[in-house]
């Protein structure tokens, strides 16, 4: 008869596994939770964004870790997955959101100054952005921002 003992560990294993599924412990002891989504503007997937998730309730922990904010790029078709730092997901917890894409000036000189770009997302989603998102303990891959221009 085999040895039931690497199948009953390899089981153990694979059911715990689940308890954790969406949450995320690194070696500083912070967790961290899936956030992502799709952002579009007036209907049409916002691609070559910055998503920026800045802490609302969240304070560092006792070694000082912790409360950063998160970021993130959309993809072509307006998704986007936050990271903190090198970590995939952010802590749990109230987050403003800010959303930014600026325009790339054509370059015609090489030599020439280049002049900065142009916002093309509306104040209210960014500097002035009231947007905000509320991620559990499980985090959210749903979140959906539907943005609208002036």
């Amino acid at each position: 008869m085999e040895n039931p003992k690497p199948i009953l560990w390899g089981m153990l294993f694979a059911c715990s596994s689940f308890l954790f599924m969406g949450c995320e412990t690194n070696n500083t002891g912070l967790t961290f939770v899936p956030a992502s989504g799709i952002i579009t503007l007036d209907g049409v997937p916002l691609a070559e964004a910055d998503v920026e998730f800045v802490p609302q309730n969240i304070q560092p922990n006792e070694n000082g870790l912790g409360g950063s904010g998160g970021f993130a790029n959309t993809d072509d078709q307006g998704r986007f997955e936050m990271y903190t730092a090198s970590n995939a997901g952010v802590e749990p917890g109230t987050y403003l959101v800010k959303i930014r894409k600026t325009s790339q000036p054509e370059i015609t000189d090489p030599e020439a100054r280049v002049p900065p770009g142009k916002e093309m997302v509306p104040a209210q989603y960014n500097s002035k952005s009231d947007l905000v998102v509320e991620l559990g303990d499980r985090g959210d891959t749903e979140i959906k921002f539907d943005l609208k221009s002036n």
